[in-house]
């Protein structure tokens, strides 16, 4: 750490919505990692920015009774909130759904929150793993720190599905017996089905002269990893981007089971990360719907529809689903999705939702899961022009989720909202929110 970073004793006030302690220096705020509300820790500081400074706790000097021991020592790079006893999460997620409504002025009525308290490791569907090697040339799996420059060696993740793990180590055992170096490779994407029980793979690598032998690759698939993609990704960008694939084995589509609806994706499609705690979504959404007024006879528009997944879950309740998505790809998957489930009243448009607003009208029931950053001003700015009867909108963000509802709570009222635990020892949280046109 260089010399002109201090070590700081701080009290630590709350908690942010991105996980860090919040306390203040002089006229500093400070946010810092492994450092929860009520406690004094001694923080190295390890960025500046704009009114303030980011650091992590490296001593507790008077520790939260909330606080519990990490499972693994790389947890801030993976899931910070590792030392916050699991009840006492669910309680602080609440909270903070509460205060980003509150700051929009807008009183929320009774929710709860849905976990799944025997299912809060090893819960993750994907992961992307760095590499690291040690000093011996050893090449060990890593994460990034959150100073975006320090790697953390490890040899798996307890929020990974362990399926993830167990290839992961596989790939390191591959790897480690030809000599590969960290420099040469960029990450390991791995994603997992529960239905199935499968894994498929993405090896990226930089180092363009490197080669894989097709036969010796082959000898990786098993009864549990079914599809290996060896994708050379250009030096000029530090992200997994797809250059050239230079070997694809097995099958790259992995079909998960959602409330007895069947959705394949391929490795590169968005599906969430927790499928048991999002089929309790699911179901949620369902009799959300059917709770609605004539909805046999509304028609549903889906924006930002990744797969097509929550309007397939919908479709046989009523007339018609018209899905919008961007992605590349997104239309034929979904398509393949609403074949493969026998629905034949669902559309797709491969269009950026602010560009196929037109979509959007009154007579109709209109579900939403926008990106953390929430729906667009021109998305926003059509439903109240056409004002839908309904609105169903599952959010990753509820800050954004409130900031939006606070557009347009002059023509809706809240009829249920629901929180969901779908990134245990994470800040982040899963809201459903159902408006009815006032």
């Amino acid at each position: 750490m260089p010399k002109n970073f201090p070590i700081l004793t701080l009290n630590i006030a709350e908690l942010d919505e991105r996980g860090y302690g919040i306390a203040q220096h002089g006229n500093k705020i400070v946010q810092v990692l492994n450092a929860l509300p009520g406690e004094t820790v001694e923080a190295q500081i390890f960025r500046r920015k704009k009114g303030g400074l980011q650091g992590v706790a490296t001593q507790v000097l008077q520790a939260s009774n909330l606080r519990v021991a990490p499972r693994e020592d790389h947890f801030l790079c993976c899931s910070p909130w590792q030392i916050i006893d699991f009840e006492a999460e669910n309680h602080i997620k609440v909270s903070s759904i509460k205060k980003f409504y509150q700051a929009e002025q807008i009183d929320l009525p009774d929710f709860d929150i849905i976990s799944l308290p025997d299912q809060t490791w090893n819960y993750r569907n994907k992961a992307e793993f760095s590499f690291y090697s040690d000093e011996t040339d050893q090449l060990n799996l890593a994460f990034f720190g959150r100073d975006s420059r320090s790697k953390y060696p490890h040899t798996g993740c307890v929020l990974m599905a362990e399926p993830i793990n167990l290839v992961g180590r596989i790939f390191l055992d591959f790897l480690n017996a030809r000599k590969i170096q960290a420099r040469q490779l960029k990450s390991l994407i791995l994603r997992y089905c529960y239905a199935q029980n499968k894994v498929v793979a993405c090896l990226f690598f930089k180092d363009e002269t490197l080669s894989f032998n097709p036969e010796e690759l082959s000898f990786l698939l098993d009864e549990v990893l079914q599809g290996v993609s060896i994708i050379y990704s250009t030096h000029k960008s530090p992200a997994p981007v797809v250059t050239e694939i230079r070997h694809q084995l097995g099958c790259m589509e992995l079909t998960e089971s959602i409330y007895n609806v069947n959705l394949t994706y391929n490795w590169d499609n968005f599906f969430q990360i927790n499928p048991p705690v999002f089929e309790l979504a699911a179901k949620d959404l369902v009799e959300q719907i059917k709770a609605t007024p004539d909805f046999s006879n509304l028609p549903v528009v889906e924006m930002y529809a990744g797969i097509g997944t929550l309007g397939l879950l919908v479709a046989r309740l009523v007339p018609k689903v018209l899905a919008v998505e961007v992605t590349p790809g997104s239309q034929e998957r979904a398509i393949r999705n609403a074949a493969q489930n026998r629905v034949g009243n669902f559309e797709f448009i491969e269009s950026l939702a602010e560009e196929s607003v037109s979509a959007i009208a009154s007579n109709q029931i209109l579900i939403l899961d926008p990106p953390r950053v929430g729906l667009h001003n021109k998305v926003i700015e059509k439903i109240i022009a056409e004002s839908p009867k309904h609105i169903v909108y599952l959010s990753c963000n509820p800050k954004t989720q409130a900031a939006n509802y606070a557009a347009l709570q002059e023509k809706y009222k809240i009829r249920w909202m629901r929180a969901y635990n779908f990134y245990p020892h994470t800040p982040h949280i899963e809201s459903l929110l159902v408006l009815d046109k006032r």
